[in-house]
């Protein structure tokens, strides 16, 4: 009786003290400038660009079940689009503030089965199929084996100070997404994707006159399918070879509309063409590692997006996508496509290798270098602008190199770690593209340089 007496005052106690537990938060802001510097873009001579931002996030969770995240954006740019890709055709100054995710989150089940609410990301490491937020409701599962995620919501960028003139493409579409991730075996996993886009700004008027601010050129809409296997496989513990394996069909329609601008506040619709999408996209990365007092890795990757011809349409991406991950077995981040150049995966086929190194988890390094052609000549290839057929398969190579120094956590951080990351990390990086191709008119080399810091505290 007396036992079972005390017992029960030491539940009571943890009970009490488990309510007592205080909120735990996690706080963390990152700087980045960026720089181009674009050899005779579009015949109009030598430019070199700036885009710098701040990005502070704040995580709390006052209880095990509920947590609020925000984060905030300050970017200034003295060129229109220039953090999409190096040849932006638009060409005025950007600089606005924003909240890119802000988000609630209830879990049930411990953590293994969460609602989101608000604006937020979803994981996809390569950004190949969604990085850019949704603003809308998700249902997520957590558990050993199995993680996966659906999500229905707009991509938006309400939350910014230039939203009536921000690109129209960016809130023009209504999205469900979803995934599925098994590890099917020790590291090794069968991932599933699937999405689709609902283009909300398709039926623009013939002769009807628009405001630049509210107008989609070329709108899409569609489905798309994927499966991924990844794996490594350890058979000592010193060497082992990694893999990625990754395959996606796409069905759609895409309206194109031809214009006239009529001034700077005013085009008209001239004519309105629709075309239906039909690819295929596949990706392999094959590594292999060796841990010693460094820890080793090269590999070969390919990406491969089928294009189409003069009735049909090739791949598209989802519109989600940044193309951009931590590159090969790092935590350096750059883009899948080149840093530089930053393609759209369209009638496009990418190959190259890479070796990566890091020390004692302080130091990482990357060089990487990728030729890129076209899948089909008469298709054309995707950026923020079009490079048009010019008769040539070959579009020409790019080099990425870059560098991170990763600052040890004197104390333990009693925290979240929701924004991936402790301590401090700093990171600098340049890139270069040189074309291939003899069109004259659509010159893109360019160099990129620049610098991150990221500190969570």
């Amino acid at each position: 009786m007396k036992r079972a007496w005390l017992l029960a005052v030491m539940a009571m106690a943890a009970a009490g003290a488990q309510a007592e537990e205080p909120a735990l938060t996690d706080r963390g802001i990152s700087f980045q400038l960026k720089g181009w510097n674009i050899q005779d873009a579009f015949n109009q001579g030598d430019e070199t660009f700036f885009v710098g931002y701040i990005r502070p996030y704040y995580a709390w969770q006052p209880d095990p079940n509920d947590m609020f995240y925000i984060q905030g954006n300050l970017y200034s740019s003295n060129r229109q689009g220039a953090d999409e890709t190096s040849i932006a055709t638009r060409r005025e100054a950007r600089n606005f503030a924003e909240i890119p995710e802000v988000w609630w989150r209830h879990s049930f089940d411990t953590d293994r089965k969460m609602f989101y609410v608000g604006v937020q990301r979803f994981d996809d490491r390569t950004g190949l199929w969604w990085d850019a937020p949704l603003t809308g409701l998700s249902y997520r599962i957590d558990s050993t084996l199995v993680k996966g995620y659906i999500g229905v919501g707009d991509r938006s960028s309400y939350l910014r100070t230039d939203y009536d003139v921000d690109d129209p493409a960016s809130n023009s579409a209504l999205y469900v997404i979803g995934q599925l991730s098994w590890q099917w075996k020790l590291d090794h996993f069968l991932i599933f994707r699937a999405a689709h886009r609902e283009d909300k700004d398709n039926n623009y008027v013939i002769n009807n006159t628009y405001e630049p601010a509210e107008f989609e050129g070329r709108p899409i809409q569609g489905n798309w399918v994927g499966i991924e296997l990844q794996g490594e496989i350890h058979r000592h513990e010193y060497r082992w070879p990694r893999f990625e394996i990754e395959a996606a069909a796409m069905q759609g329609e895409q309206v194109v509309y031809r214009t006239t601008t009529l001034g700077p506040e005013s085009i008209q619709i001239k004519a309105r063409q629709e075309t239906d999408l039909q690819g295929v996209m596949g990706r392999i990365n094959l590594e292999y590692v060796w841990q010693e007092d460094q820890r080793w890795v090269v590999g070969v990757d390919a990406i491969y997006a089928s294009g189409g011809d003069a009735t049909e349409g090739g791949f598209r991406q989802t519109g989600l996508q940044t193309n951009r991950n931590p590159l090969y077995t790092t935590s350096l981040a750059g883009s899948l496509t080149g840093e530089a150049l930053r393609l759209e995966l369209s009638n496009v086929i990418l190959a190259g290798g890479h070796i990566a190194v890091s020390h004692q988890d302080r130091h990482e390094a990357f060089v990487a270098v990728r030729y890129a052609m076209r899948a089909e000549e008469d298709d054309e290839v995707l950026l923020d602008s079009v490079l048009a057929p010019n008769g040539s398969s070959d579009l020409g190579i790019e080099i990425d190199v870059a560098y991170g120094l990763y600052l040890p956590v004197v104390e333990q951080r009693r925290g979240l770690a929701v924004g991936g990351f402790k301590g401090k990390q700093f990171m600098v990086y340049a890139s270069h593209f040189e074309p291939d191709f003899p069109d004259p008119l659509t010159p893109v080399n360019g160099t990129v340089f620049g610098a991150r810091f990221l500190w969570a505290f």
